[in-house]
């Protein structure tokens, strides 16, 4: 089964992405800022989905911690966010980012079959 974490200090949207996620036959592990995403991070994790803006640490400072590690230093991530910064989006570019998408931009189920597709070429290339 494949297994997302899923970084997101919004509850509601936290709450919704799991649900989804979980319909769609994943495994998801939760995170509401990047400290306790860096935390929850293990090798058996197939997706990172990461927001940018948030408490304690932010994405952009997960993202480079999350690239400083041996083990994750290939992991896919996705950046969902309402940030717009061109700065932002050419940074997580330069970490390795697989997309970069504005929340405001994509309804939840849009989201998922974005997911969905990724993880499938995710699986293509681990074949």
């Amino acid at each position: 089964m494949t297994k997302i974490l899923v970084v997101e200090d919004e509850k509601n949207l936290l709450k919704a992405m799991q649900e989804m996620l979980v319909k769609n036959k994943y495994q998801v592990v939760t995170a509401s800022n990047g400290k306790e995403g860096l935390a929850k991070l293990s090798v058996d994790l197939d997706l990172v989905i990461l927001d940018i803006v948030m408490p304690e640490m932010d994405g952009m400072t997960m993202f480079d911690e999350l690239r400083k590690i041996p083990e994750y230093q290939n992991m896919p991530v996705i950046v969902l966010t309402n940030w717009t910064s061109d700065d932002a989006k050419i940074k997580t570019q330069k970490l390795g980012a697989i997309d970069y998408l504005i929340k405001s931009d994509w309804d939840i189920s849009q989201i998922i079959v974005k997911i969905n597709a990724i993880v499938s070429k995710i699986k293509k290339n681990k074949a």
